[in-house]
């Protein structure tokens, strides 16, 4: 806005009409997205892989690690997976990248915070929180089923299957990853 004086009197001259405005903001909107798009780093198939352990404690690697970009319409996630085994025990290792289905990420975890704690002569679940990551376990007494889901950064998802396996050892390996590696 262009502001003039003549003969004592205050006049005011808009510069841009209201198409140029929205214009102007449009565009202006558009950079700034694509500038945060741009700070925020898609990791290759293989390094969202070494984010999860390769061995556990008591239990071998079985079946060949997995990493596929998904698409579901516009909403594109990463998901990879590690399998372990142990007798009749098994450990499945799901690691969400929902750098592009933020929707997704916040459905997944939007009620954890609402669970109310249980424990039950079958069945124990509560929230966790572990380096400022939240999440919820579960374990199912009578089957020996026990998972871990976690947030982690507002953008991944740890998701921890065990089979015949209690949460204590689940725990054990939740704690080989090094929650403070994952990129933001």
């Amino acid at each position: 806005m262009i502001v003039a004086f003549k003969s004592g009197n205050l006049k005011t001259k808009s510069i841009f009409d209201h198409q140029q405005t929205m214009k102007l903001l449009s565009i202006l909107f558009l950079a700034a997205t694509l500038s945060a798009q741009a700070q925020v780093e898609e990791l290759k198939l293989s390094e969202i892989l070494k984010l999860l352990p390769d061995k556990i404690e008591g239990f071998h690697a079985f079946e060949e690690p997995k990493s596929e970009r998904m698409k579901i319409g516009t909403i594109t996630y990463t998901l990879c997976e590690k399998k372990f085994k142990s007798h009749e025990k098994s450990i499945q290792l799901l690691l969400f990248d929902f750098l592009h289905a933020d929707i997704m990420y916040k459905q997944a975890v939007s009620k954890w915070a609402e669970t109310k704690p249980i424990e039950t002569e079958s069945t124990v679940m509560h929230t966790i929180e572990k380096d400022n990551c939240t999440g919820l376990e579960s374990y199912q007494k009578h089957t020996e089923e026990s998972q871990i889901s976690l947030g982690i950064g507002g953008r991944y998802l740890l998701n921890i299957t065990g089979h015949h396996v209690d949460l204590a050892t689940l725990r054990a390996a939740l704690d080989l990853i090094v929650l403070q590696k994952f990129p933001k």
